[in-house]
């Protein structure tokens, strides 16, 4: 079982136009993380959205002084080949986070725009996103928040959130999130899951 908690701060909304400027990771092997990392990343000046930069906190200057994107991404690359096999069809990673499609969307074109073709390669299609079960829990009546962001969500469970919308603390937030609604499921034997071969 491997999942890649990831959380990505952009340039702007659109995924095929604008850019990741941070981007922060946890990579877990069978519940035991294996790595974590921090990148900032550098965006094409032409493709950034200065909306997204306010709510960043950050200057272009200061964005500017990323890693360029091709080097960020063969660092991130190496991370991968390191604990995922590309060639084993069954040695995939879940993508999990919070809203995660659109960092998920992010990280199909940040494998696009650096001409490899291998996404695929390294994770599934399944993506693990506690916003989704949220709505079922509150579909359910077990479930009632004025709103479903990532800090209301944290004050809820009792998780401490600082320096929302730094990559680095959402994703660990949000990996102590899904750990807190993990412990809190429970199945009873009518509704327990089957085993897995």
């Amino acid at each position: 079982m491997k999942v890649l908690y990831i959380d990505v701060e952009t340039s702007g909304l659109w995924p095929k136009f604008h850019d990741i400027i941070e981007m922060s990771y946890i990579l877990e092997v069978d519940d035991e993380v294996v790595y974590e990392g921090t990148q900032r990343l550098a965006p094409d000046p032409d493709r950034v959205d200065p909306k997204a930069l306010e709510v960043n906190g950050i200057s272009l200057e200061e964005a500017l002084r990323g890693a360029p994107q091709s080097v960020a991404f063969n660092d991130f690359l190496g991370v991968l080949n390191r604990y995922i096999n590309k060639y084993d069809r069954k040695d995939k990673a879940y993508i999990a986070g919070h809203n995660v499609i659109f960092d998920r969307d992010f990280l199909i074109e940040f494998f696009k725009k650096n001409n490899c073709p291998y996404f695929g390669s390294y994770f599934m299609y399944k993506i693990i996103d506690p916003l989704w079960l949220c709505h079922w829990l509150e579909y359910l009546g077990y479930l009632k928040l004025p709103n479903y962001k990532l800090g209301t969500l944290c004050e809820h469970f009792g998780i401490e959130l600082k320096e929302a919308h730094t990559a680095k603390a959402d994703i660990v937030a949000t990996r102590q999130l899904i750990e807190a609604m993990k412990r809190r499921i429970s199945w009873d034997e009518r509704s327990s899951p089957p085993d897995q071969d």
